[in-house]
């Protein structure tokens, strides 16, 4: 049931690049990251948060300050995120 109508890079929803890193959050949010400029037709730069169903959270962190890509993920227990 995740983002079903996806077909690949840019055709559908989703990153219109690769992903490489994943972090599950205990509410259920996804975060994900990788060399992307967009997702879901909205821009959005190496780092992304989306809720379970894979629809974009844009209450989440404004990711311009993310010049490249983000290739690794480290969601501590306290709930903060290490990106490199």
């Amino acid at each position: 049931s995740f983002n079903p109508g996806d077909i690949g890079y840019g055709e559908g929803d989703g990153a219109d690049g690769a992903t490489l890193a994943v972090a599950l959050q205990a509410d259920g949010r996804i975060i994900y990251g990788g060399p992307f400029e967009r997702v879901n037709h909205r821009p959005q730069h190496n780092l992304v948060r989306v809720f379970a169903d894979g629809r974009l959270d844009s209450n989440y962190v404004d990711t311009s300050a993310f010049n490249d890509r983000v290739s690794t993920l480290n969601l501590q227990p306290d709930g903060k995120l290490i990106c490199g």
